[in-house]
């Protein structure tokens, strides 16, 4: 199977938390993905240090596209703060087209990286600093440690969909979702510049 044909099997992903490939362009050597675009991310929007809510939303977000990914025979591979962008409805994975693309048969081994880069991500989202395999957890509450420990850490046999039953990401279900999530304020945030420059 040619490397075109490869990536152009990524415009038939559909997922809610990933942003759609739409085409997939050859440019002499290069090939280039034609997607949605989503301003915000994680890495240029978020003012302050998220809650622990607010970090389940997201993981729980990332996660759901991942499985997703997962299930095609995709491994994300490029998962860091400024891939996640931000919408109306929640997060969206972007640049998942340049991933490794595993065969259909993707075992735990070919998504270790996923999961671990998640746990990585969070980190990264409580200290607002640089993070790696081998930075320390910083305080948090008991469930979160546990789960950013699992991302890191984790055996090859828990894959990103066991993630999601998690006992720190069942707080969002029971939490009452009154008031409005972070990324939909940031989103509106966005969506108010962006009409007012255009009214100008």
């Amino acid at each position: 199977v040619s490397t075109q044909s490869t990536w152009e099997s990524l415009t038939n992903i559909q997922h809610p938390r990933l942003l759609p490939v739409h085409e997939v362009c050859a440019m002499g050597a290069q090939l280039w993905l034609v997607m949605d675009w989503a301003p915000s991310s994680l890495l240029s929007e978020l003012p302050t240090t998220p809650s622990e809510l607010e970090i389940a939303e997201y993981a729980r977000g990332i996660l759901e596209g991942l499985v997703h990914l997962h299930a095609h025979g995709v491994q994300y591979g490029n998962l860091k703060r400024g891939n996640v962008r931000l919408g109306p409805s929640g997060v969206l994975l972007s640049e998942y087209g340049v991933a490794h693309i595993v065969h259909s048969h993707t075992t735990a081994t070919d998504t270790v990286d996923d999961v671990q880069s998640l746990g990585i991500l969070i980190i990264e989202l409580l200290t607002g600093q640089p993070a790696d395999l081998t930075s320390t957890i910083p305080p948090a509450s008991p469930a979160l440690e546990q789960f950013i420990g699992q991302c890191l850490h984790h055996s090859p046999t828990v894959l990103a969909c066991q993630l999601l039953a998690h006992s720190f990401l069942k707080r969002l279900s029971e939490t009452s979702h009154a008031e409005e999530s972070l990324t939909q304020f940031l989103y509106r945030r966005w969506h108010r510049k962006v009409t007012a420059i255009l009214g100008q």
